[in-house]
């Protein structure tokens, strides 16, 4: 018997046992030609096909399927066995292999909010910023890594589990038919495996960098995922709910500092995540306010929900009050002037929830941008 192999991913070849020929995979629409021979010892005792994978530098995964039933190339591995294969490869390779053949790239990076990148890209250059010094180590490549990962994956990890969990109150919200998507039920299953297989690597890496830096990776995904995510389900508590989106940005910016600098933890660092939490509280707390009928009517409790709109509105003014002279204290003066566009834009949102609140609620992420280019080019000159 015959196997055809490559040495690149996603690679799927379909061969049959008896007469050696090879069929395209429609999805992946490759095929290769290197082959090697099986021993004899290994031949497959049975007629039916196979679906073979090779992932470099995993051994070849091998799954039964009936061609004959003409079905789409998925595989199922209640017949699935493998060749001097760990059974964690096994195990990874079969869910890279479903969530391949059931959910496209350009699904994945719509589910991660593009326009929300910056948010967890940001938070994690601001403590780039203030942890870089002159005597940090060469650490340019871990910084590169880790940028890519607060980029994507860690954002397709929060919206993915997010998305999945909010599935019940979001075909009630009217700001997920136009502002944002529903993610729809027969994919829950692919997002889930994809989201916690893309965070998987980073995981093994920040084991190699400072034990700070470890801990606050691991913060990250405590909060982000029990954000959304039972038994703790933050966002269904008031309070906790805003609490807990805010951590896993501060934590964010935590990693970024403890990633190159190895300064032990001290005042001015506890005051500037401080000053980076009450924030991302102020951020969360007003994002809530356009889900507060659909919420309501899902059963779902808020700070929003809780504290009606005009009270979370003060509560913001409050967060971004304090932040902003928080930041003023540390760095520059330019920390207080940078809250008032979001004054602006609070005293605007008065009076207003749901629908009417939307076309204020879209300009957030702009002036996050900018207010975070001005916040890290602060910290880079000081």
């Amino acid at each position: 018997m015959v196997i055809d192999r490559t040495s690149w991913a996603s690679c799927l070849i379909c061969l049959n046992t008896e007469e050696n020929h090879v069929l395209r995979c429609t999805k992946w629409n490759r095929v290769v030609s290197t082959q090697r021979e099986v021993p004899a010892s290994r031949s497959l005792s049975s007629i039916k096909d196979t679906l073979c994978l090779h992932i470099y530098p995993l051994d070849l995964i091998v799954f039964s399927f009936d061609i004959s039933e003409k079905k789409d190339l998925k595989p199922f591995c209640e017949n699935g066995f493998s060749f001097n294969t760990p059974k964690i490869a096994s195990y990874l390779c079969r869910h890279i292999l479903y969530i391949m053949n059931t959910i496209s790239l350009h699904r994945l990076i719509s589910l991660s909010r593009p326009r929300f990148w910056l948010y967890e890209l940001g938070t994690y250059a601001l403590g780039v910023a203030a942890g870089w010094s002159a005597t940090s180590p060469a650490m340019l490549w871990y910084v590169l890594l880790f940028g890519f990962f607060f980029l994507f994956p860690a954002n397709l990890f929060i919206y993915g589990i997010n998305d999945i969990y909010d599935y019940e109150t979001d075909i009630l919200n009217p700001k997920k038919q136009s502002y944002e998507d529903t993610l729809p039920k027969d994919i829950h299953r692919s997002v889930y495996y994809t989201a916690l297989l893309s965070v998987f690597p980073f995981v093994v890496l920040s084991f190699f960098v400072h034990i700070y830096a470890t801990i606050a990776l691991f913060l990250f995904l405590f909060f982000a995922y029990f954000y959304s995510a039972p038994p703790i389900r933050a966002k269904s508590r008031p309070g906790w709910d805003s609490f807990f989106s805010g951590a896993h940005y501060t934590v964010t910016g935590a990693f970024g500092y403890y990633l190159v600098s190895s300064a032990p933890a001290h005042g001015l660092v506890f005051l500037g995540l401080l000053a980076g939490l009450l924030y991302t509280l102020a951020m969360h707390a007003y994002s809530a306010i356009p889900d507060i009928t659909a919420d309501t009517q899902a059963g779902i409790r808020t700070v929003a929900t809780f504290f009606g709109s005009k009270k979370t509105i003060a509560l913001a003014y409050l967060c971004y009050g304090i932040s902003g002279l928080i930041f003023g204290y540390l760095v520059s003066w330019i920390g207080i002037v940078l809250v008032l566009p979001y004054y602006v834009l609070l005293y605007a949102s008065l009076g207003k929830q749901d629908e009417s609140l939307l076309p204020i609620y879209t300009y957030f992420p702009y002036v996050n941008a900018v207010t975070g280019m001005i916040v890290f080019w602060s910290i880079i000159l000081r």
